[in-house]
């Protein structure tokens, strides 16, 4: 199953709890390593994709902002 990450907030989206939390960055760079390593040798990678998504911090960011405004 990939993951669902922000790079703004460090944050993953746990998918089987439904919520997000922390993930440090030296945690998911080798996860993106990995997954390039995979993916150059032709393995099948879904499970160890790193998507780039907004979290819910940004989402709550941008709710304030547009309020705000």
């Amino acid at each position: 199953m990939p993951l669902l990450y922000c790079h703004v907030h460090a944050r993953a989206f746990v998918q089987d709890h439904h919520h997000w939390t922390y993930l440090a960055h030296d945690t998911i760079h080798p996860l993106k390593r990995l997954y390039e390593m995979l993916h150059a040798a032709d393995i099948e990678t879904s499970d160890y994709q790193v998507i780039e998504t907004p979290c819910d911090q940004c989402e709550e960011s941008t709710r304030q902002h547009l309020r705000d405004h």
